[in-house]
């Protein structure tokens, strides 16, 4: 056995204490100094950012083409990023941006005028362009008024879609595009959300010092008028008019459209913080829904067909039921969760009926230890036919209210998505309707709201294709409600129907070959 070399092993050890300090100081991942607990957190976040940064090409898609030779990017410092909590399921990272110009072979150094440019990134994988514009008679400094005076333009970097919100003491406001003869109107993808948008032209001016230094003045969207501001270079000599970019980039504004939870100022970045005292409610719903550990909604119908037999075999459920079915009006009532945690166990609420209308005013749903926690309606239908669009688009409404109300938790949040229903009694069958995508079920509703008699309309007119070469009966209309619903709707919801006095028979209903079936589960 040979004895250890202690003096040997000295050096081995100084030698390895060496190499890892350096490879240490060679990782850009691992140098940042955010000077918190969360170092680990916040080094992995920059680390999955810089990656989906370099996946989407987001650099390029900053390019900025002042002349043909001409040409601005923007380049993260991401040494200077900040980091903060919006939710327990959405975060952001703000990151300033430097501006290198380059006019042929030559790198100049570049600077913006009156407005902060920065790089706002949503859980690590959504990008946005920001430019605030603080308000020009504020007192403080730039730094000092950032993100609290001021007029913020969010671009989302992938869709050109842009959002602005006017800053009042460091609380923001979504300020709705006001649209003029250019709106169009679409449809977002398949799902029935019509929004009204406009094509914004984005202009961008600059004028360049006798030392190379580029200086940019973005214009605040729409308008492309010329700063009424001199140019000025470092020494305080005049660099000459300001001249228009030739390159037209364009982005989208769309009312009744998801707009992202603004930023807030972070300490560190001047200014004392501060807070955000609205909050989108679809923004929420969006966010929670692909939030980690949410299990996203079924694609499956027959998902859905586990919860309609159990409902439906609610002795109070088939109780009323029963007393409704064969009204002449129109009746119903709440179906109750005894509890805002544990919203399995269900009740009926009080009758509701209309004496003297078609129709129920169901009003405003309880949520609440002494009300009752509402999270879903049961009513019929007189005239025989089919769940109708107000059947999806007046819960849809009830959601959004619900996520606009603070005191609702994310977990409360949760269990009504997850747990919501809609009966509807009507001839011999039972419907029971839940929720298979919570963010274009809510979305949609804006669409409805704005475009009722559109979507009425619609429907009625598929109805109608469908029953044309049928002999009209109640049971053919009823088929034809089925399908024009499944037709425009059946990405928002599971639908599911079963004869009354057959509990436990729920099938669910599908869309194919343009009508409507029954499928067992």
């Amino acid at each position: 056995m040979l004895r250890p070399n202690k003096k040997k092993i000295k050096y081995l050890s100084i030698i390895t204490i060496l190499f890892f300090l350096i490879l240490n100081s060679c990782s850009d991942d691992n140098k940042y100094d955010f000077s918190s607990h969360e170092n680990k957190q916040k080094s992995a976040n920059i680390k999955e950012i810089k990656n989906w940064y370099n996946q989407l090409g987001i650099e390029k898609r900053m390019y900025d083409t002042l002349t043909s030779d001409l040409i601005t990017t923007y380049i993260p410092k991401w040494d200077k990023a900040r980091y903060s909590e919006v939710n327990d399921s959405t975060n952001h990272t703000i990151i300033p941006l430097s501006i290198i110009s380059k006019k042929g072979d030559k790198e100049l150094l570049g600077k913006s005028l009156y407005n902060e440019s920065f790089l706002l990134v949503k859980n690590n994988n959504d990008f946005y362009f920001g430019n605030f514009f603080p308000d020009e008679n504020s007192k403080q400094s730039s730094d000092e008024n950032f993100l609290q005076n001021g007029t913020l333009i969010l671009i989302d970097v992938i869709s050109r879609h842009q959002f602005t919100y006017i800053y009042k003491n460091g609380n923001a406001q979504f300020q709705k595009p006001k649209l003029d003869s250019k709106k169009m109107s679409f449809y977002d993808d398949e799902y029935i959300v019509l929004r009204s948008c406009a094509i914004v032209n984005l202009c961008t001016w600059y004028t360049i010092c006798p030392d190379g230094i580029v200086t940019l003045a973005p214009s605040r969207g729409g308008a492309c008028n010329p700063p009424y501001h001199l140019g000025f270079c470092r020494d305080g000599s005049f660099a000459g008019e300001w001249k228009q970019r030739t390159q037209t980039h364009t982005t989208i504004e769309c009312q009744d459209v998801l707009w992202p939870i603004p930023p807030k100022d972070e300490p560190g970045w001047g200014g004392g913080g501060s807070t955000i005292d609205i909050e989108n409610p679809i923004e929420r719903i969006a966010s929670l829904y692909h939030s980690e550990g949410f299990r996203q909604f079924p694609i499956d119908p027959c998902d859905a067909i586990k919860k309609a037999n159990e409902l439906t075999s609610n002795p109070q459920v088939i109780s009323k039921i029963n007393d409704i079915k064969n009204k002449t009006l129109e009746n119903g009532a709440y179906i109750y969760s005894s509890s805002n945690t544990d919203m399995t166990t269900k009740y009926v609420g009080p009758h509701i009926s209309s004496p003297n209308e078609s129709l129920i005013e169901i009003g405003t749903p309880s949520w609440s230890s002494s009300g009752g926690y509402a999270t879903g309606f049961i009513h019929n239908h007189p005239n025989g036919g089919a769940p109708s669009p107000s059947d999806i688009f007046v819960p849809a409404q009830d959601l959004i209210d619900f996520a606009s109300d603070k005191t609702m938790s994310y977990e409360m949040l949760k269990g009504y998505i997850q747990n919501y229903t809609s009966i509807i009694v009507s001839g011999e069958y039972v419907y029971t309707v839940t929720i298979r995508d919570p963010f274009f079920f809510a979305l949609a509703q804006n669409s409805h709201k704005s475009k009722r008699g559109y979507e009425k309309a619609r429907f009625t007119e598929k109805i109608h294709d469908f029953i044309e070469n049928t002999d009209g009966t109640k049971e053919d209309v009823q088929r034809g409600g089925d399908a024009a619903l499944l037709d425009l709707y059946g990405k928002l919801i599971n639908i599911s129907k079963q004869k009354i006095g057959e509990p436990n028979t729920n099938k669910a209903l599908i869309f194919t070959n343009g009508v409507a079936s029954l499928k067992d589960c």
